[in-house]
């Protein structure tokens, strides 16, 4: 006689459970506003105290899931162009730690002049009036500690806000790289390619350094290192991309 209400007792409870679990894994994965605004105050405090002396606002908060179960409160200043930085925050409000280093790193800088040479780039390659179909196609300035060759940028270089001259930058640093459509690997085409490339950059008044290529002929994937902006006018430049590519 007592089958049907221990039943529902039981029903109930696991009802109660997958809700009350429904609720924590709500609030694992989403955070809650409650914890998002704790992480704002304990942020904005943080930084009255550590940076008095800087002018900040706070422009985006984000709940870390699934890296994290902390907050990422992001600061910028209206008078610094390059002072932008988060502060991580745990759900309870302590403060993990800060990346104010990326600031006075000049990485901040830096990120700011790749990102204007990765727009001037992307809008050639997007244009309709690239001479020669490619797969994809960027440009970027590479730092010094990319261990590229030739070296990148260093961040010791750059000045916080300083006015970027994104020209003298690429012709010095600038690399663009190009992935070819597939097909018959061939150092002559390759070179052909590099040439219209350089001849549509000049054009264009975009400069770059030095230029890699990529292309799968069937299952072997061959990739060319950097060729330098002055080599792409050499007669030996289809001997340089033999002697610079790589497969895999």
């Amino acid at each position: 006689m007592f089958k049907r209400p221990i039943h529902n007792i039981l029903t109930g409870l696991g009802m109660l459970g997958v809700l009350l679990a429904g609720l924590w894994l709500s609030y694992e994965v989403l955070g809650s506003d409650k914890a998002k605004q704790r992480a704002i105050t304990a942020a904005e405090a943080y930084v009255a105290t550590t940076y008095p002396a800087l002018t900040l606002d706070v422009s985006d908060t984000q709940y870390m899931f699934p890296y994290g179960s902390s907050y990422a409160v992001t600061f910028t200043s209206p008078t610094s162009v390059d002072t932008t930085f988060a502060v991580l925050v745990t759900k309870s409000g302590d403060v993990i730690h800060d990346e104010y280093e990326d600031v006075i790193s000049g990485e901040q800088t830096y990120q700011r002049l790749n990102d204007a040479y990765f727009e001037l780039t992307d809008r050639l390659f997007t244009s309709g009036r690239f001479p020669f179909a490619v797969t994809y196609g960027h440009g970027h300035i590479p730092q010094e500690d990319d261990q590229t060759s030739p070296p990148g940028v260093r961040l010791a270089d750059l000045q916080l806000d300083e006015t970027l001259d994104v020209s003298r930058y690429a012709a010095e640093y600038g690399h663009i790289h190009l992935d070819l459509p597939d097909g018959p690997f061939s150092p002559e085409a390759m070179a052909d390619s590099l040439t219209a490339t350089k001849r549509f950059f000049d054009t264009e008044d975009v400069p770059f350094h030095s230029i890699s290529l990529s292309l799968l002929d069937y299952e072997t994937v061959y990739f060319v290192r950097s060729i330098l902006y002055e080599e792409i006018s050499s007669p030996r430049l289809a001997e340089i991309i033999r002697d610079r590519t790589s497969t895999d």
